[in-house]
């Protein structure tokens, strides 16, 4: 993986950290997909999202597909092995705290879509500077031991200064 999604995503930290404010308009939960139907899909993604921050790429390869790939935030296709290799424990270093909000999900069949906002905070040791957002858009199968993820692409939603 030669730029991480945790590079990718401090150096659009240092980028958008310009006095911050979403040009998004947050959605209210009401227009997303009934939180009962989204809940396991969501916990799977959070789950992915916790292996990450940890650097725990056992964790991260049972909730990735085996042919699993990703667009990262500057563009770039990553394949399963180069992610897993990259999130291995030895390679561990600070990361930003991130938060997963406002999940839309759409559910066909074993199939579904869920799209995310990621907030991305400096770690507690870090200066604090406002989060980083992000939207990320997951493709999710259904097999016989649950959901995992089979793609991800990640896009930084634009700010505005203020």
């Amino acid at each position: 993986m030669s730029n991480s999604f945790l590079e990718a995503a401090l150096g659009l930290v240092a980028f958008f950290s310009a006095p911050l404010s979403p040009v998004a308009p947050v959605v209210p939960r009401e227009e997303f997909a009934s939180p009962a139907a989204d809940s396991p899909l969501v916990a799977v993604i959070e789950a992915a999202v916790r292996a990450e921050a940890g650097f725990d790429s056992q964790a991260l390869a049972k909730v990735l597909a085996d042919d699993y790939v990703e667009v990262s935030p500057v563009g770039e296709v990553d394949h399963r092995d180069a992610v897993l290799r990259f999130y291995d424990p030895a390679n561990r270093r600070p990361a930003p705290q991130v938060a997963v909000t406002e999940p839309l999900a759409r559910v066909d069949g074993s199939n579904a879509v869920v799209i995310v906002r990621l907030s991305f905070s400096a770690p507690e040791a870090a200066p604090q500077r406002p989060p980083m957002l992000m939207r990320a858009t997951y493709v999710l199968r259904q097999n016989a031991s649950g959901w995992r993820i089979a793609s991800a692409q990640y896009t930084p939603i634009r700010t505005a200064a203020k």
